[in-house]
C-alpha cells in the first residue's frame, strides 16, 4: 500500500480522474444513442478518453446503422442472451451472483454516498461495473475537495478508503477488461475496455 499523500503531494488532478471514471461508468451503464456519442465526442474528457486508448466517432459517422451496431455488441458483451461476460464481481470474482461482495459493496456505498448513475442507478446491481466506477469518481471528487481545502486529515481517510476499495471490488475488472478485448468487435467497445483497464492500473494495488 502506497503512503497516504498531502496536501502538499496529492495529485491535483482527481476533478478531472473523476470526470473520467463518470464517462467510464455511462458507458458501461447502458447502450449509447446518437445524443450520446455527439456529447461524448466534445470536451476535455472526450480528449482524455481518446488520448488513453479510447474511440470515439466524427460526428459525420454517427449515423443510425453505427448506433444501431453498438447497442447489438452492447447486448452481446454484456447482456446475452449467450458467450456474455456479466460485468458483475459476484459474477466474474465470486461466483455467486449477488453473493458477499455486494454486502460490502452496500456498506461502501454508505460510506462514499456516490450520485445516482446518469438517473439509474437503482436499476443495476451494486456490484455492476458501472456502480463500481461511479463510486471510484466520487472518491476522486472527495479527494480533490480535501487537497482544494488542504485537509490532510480527510485527505488521509479518503484516500484510504480508495485504496481499499479498490482492492477489494474493482482489482477483478482489470482481468475482465483483457477478456473483454478478446471479444469485442468494434472500435468503440474495445476502446472502453482499454480506458477502463488503464486507468484502473494507475490506482493502488
Amino acid at each position: 500500500m502506497s503512503d497516504s499523500p498531502t496536501t502538499e503531494t496529492a495529485l491535483t488532478d482527481s476533478a478531472s480522474l473523476a470526470n473520467v471514471y463518470f464517462l467510464l461508468a455511462r458507458l458501461w451503464n447502458h447502450e449509447v444513442d446518437a445524443e450520446a456519442l455527439r456529447d461524448l465526442g466534445s470536451g476535455q474528457v472526450a480528449e482524455a478518453y481518446v488520448k488513453a486508448g479510447g474511440w470515439l466517432p466524427s460526428a459525420a459517422r454517427i449515423k443510425d446503422a453505427l448506433v444501431d451496431d453498438l447497442a447489438i455488441e452492447y447486448c452481446g458483451c454484456f447482456l446475452g442472451p449467450k458467450g456474455h461476460l456479466p460485468p458483475h464481481q459476484s459474477v466474474v470474482a465470486v461466483s455467486r451472483f449477488q453473493g458477499d461482495c455486494c454486502d460490502s459493496i452496500k456498506e461502501y456505498a454508505k460510506l462514499i454516498q456516490p450520485p445516482e448513475l446518469f438517473g439509474s442507478h437503482q436499476q443495476r446491481m451494486v456490484d455492476h461495473v458501472a456502480c463500481l466506477l461511479t463510486m471510484m469518481g466520487k472518491l476522486h471528487l472527495d479527494l480533490q475537495a480535501a487537497i482544494d481545502q488542504r485537509d490532510d486529515e480527510a485527505l488521509g481517510v479518503i484516500d484510504g478508503t480508495r485504496i481499499e476499495f479498490f482492492q477489494q471490488h474493482l482489482v477483478w475488472v482489470v482481468g475482465y477488461c483483457s477478456a473483454a478485448m478478446g471479444r469485442a468487435q468494434s472500435e468503440f467497445y474495445c476502446g472502453l475496455f482499454v480506458v477502463t483497464q488503464s486507468l484502473l492500473e494507475t490506482e493502488p494495488s
